[in-house]
């Protein structure tokens, strides 16, 4: 790394900023980069984002910016990813981070401004409450949120919702998601950016990705798998204080295996991502994150406990204590588990108490209308992966078992991951009226002594994030008859 340029002074000692001299739009294959090419005396500095077209309007030629962030040295060319910006002129506050996001996204002119003039701290309060300062200094986005929230949500100020997903639809060029709820999981995390609502993202990277399909002469389909080009995505490994990759560790049966962390900027919001793929893993182990809803049972309960109860300990390593567990789908229901042995551990209290605590800070959100969509593993199969979990919650073995089953007298032969989370989860949902009310009939033998459709399964219609959806000719549009100086956003 190395700097962007040096800031030069003028004879009265004010800071003088490079201009922007170019602006241009190109594409990496499916992957639209703007580039702005800044100059500071001889020494070119090409400032890259990743599919932001609003940027184009942002950015003026002519006009003097002073910018912030990691700057890596590609090709003889200064490339700064994800950097932080403001239009000053003169830098009043050195080292305050202002991002891009805001000045497109969620938060008003004036309030930006305000930061530029009078500093993040004062403007917006301390940000200092509850994430380590390598952490802030590393991810100064999230300690933006902080003070967005703020803004945006006086009454949660302290707040923060943890989302866990097993596939996110962010973009067509990071294939880490299959469908309707990976769609619905990037949406979430876009729309919570544009809100300035306090949100972190845990989910696993799968470097082959989901499989592409493909239709042999015969009719028959065959799944191919492509990789993941890391080093073209804006993804980039999280560091420990120690400026090691940082590792999160999960037992699978008798062995330890170590996560990477890994992280994708969605505006305000970060989304963490574990990646098993590592050398300090055996080959057996490296593959569990490797595809995305690929391989037998015994894989996709691994692929479970990563997401479940390793999320839970890699935000517990970041310095986050989340107010909110939000579980989109069973996939991530472990982490169910690993909040009650938390609790019994640090509260010294009973399996009932810790649940009842547990309960009251996480959200199930069932999508699926058909049993057959539920993740059914083998009892035998967990126990073999948790026989040395259920002792550390203070249960035995038939009512750890019975955690994943409808209440019955004898145990079933499989452990449902849906069942799991709506027996602990305080708050349950479907994703539409309609879904609610199938929901509520599908899974009525939870709780045997109500009627089924007065299950305590309610429903939120889902939303789309629309910026994502409308084509750019609507945008401009829009942005042409639907704004004005005192409403600038549609």
């Amino acid at each position: 790394s190395a700097p962007a340029f040096s800031n030069s002074r003028t004879a009265s000692g004010v800071p003088t900023f490079p201009a922007i001299t170019k602006v241009s739009e190109t594409f990496a294959g499916k992957l639209k980069i703007y580039r702005l090419v800044i100059r500071d005396g001889e020494n070119p500095c090409t400032v890259v984002w990743y599919n932001q077209s609003y940027l184009k309007s942002v950015f003026k030629l002519g006009h003097t910016y002073n910018f912030y962030g990691k700057v890596d040295i590609k090709l003889g060319r200064y490339e700064m990813k994800s950097p932080i910006f403001d239009e000053s002129g003169v830098n009043k506050n050195t080292g305050k981070i202002i991002p891009i996001y805001p000045l497109t996204y969620g938060i008003s002119q004036n309030t930006i401004r305000k930061i530029i003039e009078n500093g993040v701290d004062e403007a917006c309060g301390n940000l200092q409450e509850t994430i380590p300062d390598y952490i802030l200094k590393e991810y100064n986005l999230m300690g933006l949120n902080n003070a967005i929230r703020k803004i945006h949500f006086p009454e949660n100020k302290n707040d923060l919702i943890a989302y866990f997903s097993a596939e996110y639809g962010l973009d067509e060029t990071i294939p880490i998601y299959s469908g309707g709820l990976g769609i619905l999981s990037g949406d979430h995390l876009k729309s919570a950016s544009d809100l300035g609502i306090p949100l972190v993202g845990v989910g696993l990277l799968y470097k082959n990705g989901y499989f592409h399909q493909k239709i042999e002469g015969y009719g028959i389909q065959k799944s191919e798998y492509k990789n993941i080009e890391l080093d073209n995505m804006p993804i980039h490994p999280v560091k420990d204080e120690e400026g090691e990759d940082l590792l999160i560790e999960v037992k699978f049966q008798k062995r330890t295996v170590y996560l990477k962390v890994w992280k994708i900027n969605i505006g305000r919001i970060c989304l963490f991502l574990l990646d098993s793929d590592i050398d300090k893993n055996s080959a057996e182990d490296r593959e569990t994150t490797l595809k995305l809803y690929g391989g037998d049972q015994d894989m996709r309960i691994r692929q479970e406990i990563v997401l479940g109860i390793a999320g839970v300990r890699l935000l517990k390593k970041l310095g986050l204590n989340p107010t909110i567990y939000h579980m989109n789908e069973g996939h991530s229901a472990f982490l169910t588990l690993e909040l009650i042995k938390n609790t019994i551990a640090e509260k010294e209290v009973t399996f009932e108490i810790a649940r009842d605590i547990v309960s009251s800070k996480t959200v199930f959100t069932t999508h699926t209308p058909v049993p057959a969509g539920n993740d059914i593993f083998p009892t035998d199969l967990v126990e073999r992966y948790f026989k040395e979990f259920w002792p550390k919650m203070s249960l035995e073995r038939e009512d750890f078992l019975k955690l994943g089953m409808k209440p019955c007298d004898q145990l079933e032969p499989g452990f449902n991951m849906g069942i799991l989370a709506l027996k602990i989860a305080g708050k349950k949902n479907g994703v539409s009226k309609l879904h609610g009310e199938v929901s509520r009939e599908l899974f009525g033998d939870v709780w045997p002594n109500i009627a089924a459709n007065e299950s305590p399964i309610t429903y939120v219609t889902n939303g789309i994030h629309t910026c994502t959806w409308v084509p750019q000719n609507l945008k401009e549009l829009y942005n042409k008859y639907l704004t004005s100086p005192t409403t600038p956003y549609w």
